[in-house]
């Protein structure tokens, strides 16, 4: 349990160090890309990504420097592509809410509010055929369970049984609206039971 214990708390340091790094020197205006923050929010990519074996697959939003970190390790590519820098895993031109590491299994992230759930539900698809053993975990925010493609995703997923992890970091805002005055149910969770899948809070 204490190796546990330290193994998180590495991965949770090294994303708020990152974090904290970009707060401080992101007004010298060298890096030359919008940032969203993880801060506050390093628990759930670094457990959901600890929990995962090493050949499994990650998808998230444009709020992106958490599960890069927790699920590939490494700065260097990452903050040359914060820099802009040709040395970044996209030489530069992607920016801070555009990641991929698919050595490490991180397939993407995406600006677009809900647009890498029917990826993974298509990359879940790919490995139930393969039968090679694979999850995948796709991150997303309660706002993107306003999209339409969030429910039908979760629908294929569900009705063809595939191998693939809906991870809802629920802050109860969408931009600056609360749930009550998007949702017209009471519990995403009693509704998302209701499907054929496990529901975990």
């Amino acid at each position: 349990m204490k190796d546990l214990n330290i193994e998180l708390y590495r991965k949770l340091y090294l994303i708020r160090r990152a974090e904290d790094s970009i707060r401080r020197n992101y007004f010298d205006d060298k890096m030359k890309t919008p940032m969203h923050m993880s801060t506050g929010g390093e628990a759930i990519c670094t457990g959901v990504c600890h929990a995962l074996a090493p050949q499994d697959q990650v998808m998230g939003t444009y709020r992106s420097h958490g599960i890069y970190l927790a699920k590939s390790g490494e700065t260097d590519r990452f903050f040359a592509e914060m820099y802009g820098k040709a040395t970044g895993m996209a030489k530069g031109k992607a920016g801070s809410m555009h990641l991929t590491s698919p050595e490490s299994g991180l397939i993407c992230t995406s600006a677009i509010v809900g647009t890498t759930i029917p990826v993974a539900v298509g990359a879940a698809y790919a490995n139930k055929m393969q039968k090679n053993g694979k999850v995948v975990a796709v991150f997303f925010g309660d706002g993107a369970i306003d999209e339409g493609v969030f429910w039908e995703s979760l629908n294929s997923a569900c009705v063809m049984k595939l191998p693939v992890l809906f991870v809802c970091e629920d802050n109860d805002i969408a931009v600056h609206i609360p749930g009550k005055e998007r949702h017209g149910y009471r519990s995403i969770n009693e509704i998302v039971a209701r499907f054929d899948c496990t529901v975990f809070i």
